[in-house]
């Protein structure tokens, strides 16, 4: 997200070649769209296949149009940053497991990093692990898409009712989903999937290479 965010700067800043890596990283995505259903190991030769071919132009373009960019553009420090994590926005293609790319993770800090400018501290360590208890299971409430209000006032009542340690997993918010349907939000209430990129506008035509 951020190595894409860098290219879309780019654009908007008058550099049209920044058009070109944009394509080929919306290609990516579409292929990414193909994925959705498969198992990991379909997914993996899926990528290794298709993404993989449209990743080495796009490290190629990079390669050859860096040392041609002043360092001060933008488009030349969006190379920049690409190259210098080069081993981490290539690992969505070794593992069928991982994304590509870390919007889910972006998301599910932006409570934390919105609520620490409202808060600067918890008050204690024991508040902080507190908070990051509760951060933790409303987090996973999204995810799994249940109301957490609805899952916090039933785990509260059988906590206080003696519910058994053993069974104690049970009350994961997943787990308790399958057992309370009737909780699970709809579809338009469950958080965006989109990343908090600004849009990104329409490529110009340009000669990329």
């Amino acid at each position: 997200m951020h190595g894409r965010r860098r290219f879309v700067e780019a654009l908007k800043g008058g550099e049209l070649l920044a058009a070109y890596p944009l394509d080929l990283i919306r290609r990516m995505y579409a292929i990414e769209d193909l994925a959705t259903g498969l198992g990991p190991d379909e997914v993996h030769a899926l990528r290794q296949l298709h993404t993989k071919p449209v990743m080495d132009v796009l490290w190629k373009w990079m390669a050859e149009k860096g040392p041609e960019l002043r360092p001060s553009y933008p488009l030349a420090q969006a190379i920049g940053y690409a190259a210098r994590n080069r081993v981490a926005l290539m690992r969505f293609l070794e593992d069928g497991r991982l994304p590509i790319d870390n919007g889910a993770s972006e998301r599910a800090i932006r409570a934390v990093a919105v609520g620490r400018k409202n808060y600067l501290i918890a008050g204690s360590d024991a508040g902080g692990k507190r908070a990051a208890i509760a951060y933790s299971m409303l987090g996973s409430c999204a995810l799994v898409g249940v109301n957490p209000w609805a899952y916090l006032k039933d785990v509260f009542e059988k906590l206080a009712r003696g519910w058994p340690k053993g069974k104690i997993f049970d009350l994961l918010p997943a787990d308790w989903a399958e057992d309370h349907p009737e909780h699970l939000l709809p579809k338009k209430d469950l958080p965006s999937p989109t990343d908090d990129a600004e849009e990104e506008p329409e490529p110009t035509p340009a000669e990329a290479d």
